[in-house]
């Protein structure tokens, strides 16, 4: 019997001969998708019997990090994309800044986005991420220029403090500018490997999933009956060739219809369609006033929105936060809030005092998920052991943190200096009694917000932040169809347990209530439900950098 140590191999495995890198994982970035497909890649690459011939589906940052590793190991790879080019899904969402460790605060080095990290010095990587932030936005970059020529004129708006920093390189981009970045960088890399992966898109996402549906099945088919996978780099069986006679060659985008054999598949086809609708009120019956918000990925031009708004958001997850933190701060990103907050005098000492503490909390609470059960049932019968008890632990903690912080002045007035000044306000609406799966940053920012505000109440001419947790149901519609219509738009909410304003009325909304089933849960026909007989290691994180191959 030959050992292998690889928690990659156990974690990810969701059938015979097939991985997934999206399903039940608790770490999401963009930097922990990358990592998590480069370590299976590595120790599928390191078998004793390795596969010969690999596909992967998606062409996002863990697809393509799986697939360049693989190449680089010697294994032919292909990946295939029903969009018309890689990180297809971050090319659109202009609002969105994202950075590999920008939610790493309080932890050493948070500021700093260059990747891979400059502490410890010395660390190598070779992935899809390196170098990418090592320039500013062009954009920002050109505002700070042209304010600076022209400041004696008057004829351009002074740039923040965070734009300053910023123009200096290593900060959080926003996401199209980050993804053509990632597309010229593995144009660059697919030109210096030997046997560069196959990339190949427009591809039908019907015969896809048909033929990883039948490769899952016919390959623990073939298990049970021969007690053992097939060869690996023996495609005698029909179900281990896949054909495909439409789609294009990326990145030239000629016409490329393909024959590939596979012993092997990696999905990395995402987390699955998000929650972004709530049901109608039973006296509305018009499906067009449903009220739907936009996916995490779509332009949503939130943070040129007005201040003046009643803004609702829904979900107790880190994708609501955010949304949260957008409407009452226009920040760009949580890191720029921060370093706002620490230009009141007195604040950033205060805020550094309980950083040990945050960090301790973040920390244990990491620790104490990867040995706590992850069924979200058992929190009935068995609430020391469900995951959603680490999660509740952290969010009173970091509230009861951020109250005590509330009654120094300092801080007070920090968290009111970044408020955005207008009389709007952000209902943010629950089902839980805590914040759920959300990064520390996040999580610790809006327990802030709220504990300074003064009681039952809002700083004078900023806008305001009121939560209602514990809501069991909620449902509403929308004044004008969702297709169609002139003039601002007006949403009407119901809650229960009833509120004392008991039916909300919002000019905005962000609804995030979770995924469903992700693709590869889809594809290779498991259950949506989540059962004890199947084991989840998805809490488990993962290093900064991957170690690169040799």
């Amino acid at each position: 019997m030959t050992l292998i140590d690889s928690l990659a191999l156990l974690t990810l495995k969701c059938a015979p001969n097939v991985f997934d890198l999206s399903a039940d994982m608790s770490h999401a970035s963009i930097r922990d998708q990358v990592v998590r497909a480069r370590l299976l890649a590595r120790d599928l690459a390191a078998l004793p019997q390795p596969p010969r011939s690999v596909l992967v589906v998606g062409a996002g940052f863990a697809g393509v990090s799986a697939a360049l590793t693989l190449a680089k190991a010697g294994i032919a790879v292909t990946v295939v994309e029903v969009n018309s080019q890689p990180f297809q899904l971050q090319s659109s969402a202009q609002d969105r800044y994202i950075a590999p460790f920008m939610y790493e605060w309080p932890s050493h080095g948070a500021d700093d986005q260059r990747y891979p990290p400059q502490w410890p010095v010395g660390v190598e990587d070779d992935s899809i991420l390196a170098g990418l932030w090592d320039a500013a936005d062009p954009a920002v970059l050109s505002k700070c220029w042209h304010w600076k020529a022209h400041r004696r004129l008057g004829i351009a708006s002074a740039p923040s403090a965070c734009e300053w920093r910023e123009a200096q390189g290593g900060a959080p981009l926003p996401a199209p500018l980050l993804a053509q970045r990632a597309r010229d960088r593995l144009t660059l890399l697919l030109n210096t490997l030997p046997s560069p992966p196959k990339i190949q898109v427009c591809v039908q996402k019907a015969k896809v999933a048909a033929f990883v549906t039948e490769f899952a099945k016919r390959s623990g088919k073939h298990y049970r009956r021969h007690g053992t996978a097939p060869v690996r780099g023996v495609f005698a069986e029909p179900w281990q060739k896949i054909r495909e006679s439409q789609g294009c060659s990326w990145p030239s985008l000629a016409q490329s219809p393909f024959v590939v054999d596979v012993d092997i598949i990696i999905l990395g086809g995402g987390l699955g369609q998000e929650g972004t609708e709530l049901p109608l009120p039973p006296s509305v019956r018009d499906d067009s006033h449903r009220i739907v918000g936009r996916d995490f990925w779509d332009s949503d031009d939130w943070l040129n929105a007005s201040a003046n708004d009643r803004v609702g958001v829904f979900g107790g997850g880190d994708g609501a936060l955010q949304d949260a933190l957008r409407a009452l701060t226009g920040d760009k990103h949580p890191l720029c809030t921060l370093q706002r907050m620490y230009r009141t005098a007195g604040a950033q000492t205060a805020l550094s005092a309980v950083e040990p503490r945050l960090l301790a909390f973040e920390q244990e609470a990491r620790l104490a998920a990867t040995w706590s059960q992850a069924h979200q049932a058992a929190a009935a019968t068995s609430p020391r052991l469900a995951r959603a008890n680490v999660d509740r632990r952290l969010d009173l903690r970091c509230a009861k943190l951020a109250r005590a912080l509330a009654r120094q002045a300092p801080v007070t007035a920090a968290v009111e200096s970044v408020l955005r000044n207008g009389d709007g306000e952000v209902v943010h609406l629950f089902r839980e009694r805590y914040f759920t799966k959300s990064y520390l940053l996040n999580r610790f920012l809006l327990h802030l917000i709220h504990a300074c505000q003064p009681l039952h109440s809002r700083f004078p001419g900023k806008v305001g932040y009121r939560k209602l947790p514990g809501q069991r149901l909620f449902h509403g519609y929308a004044e004008q169809p969702a297709t169609g219509g002139t003039g601002p738009q007006k949403f009407h909410v119901f809650s229960e347990p009833a509120h004392p304003d008991s039916a909300l009325e919002f000019d905005r909304v962000s609804v995030r209530l979770g995924a469903a089933a992700g693709p590869g849960r889809q594809m290779v026909g498991l259950s949506t439900q989540r059962i004890a007989e199947r084991t989840c290691l998805g809490a488990i994180a993962y290093p900064l950098v991957a170690d690169p191959m040799p």
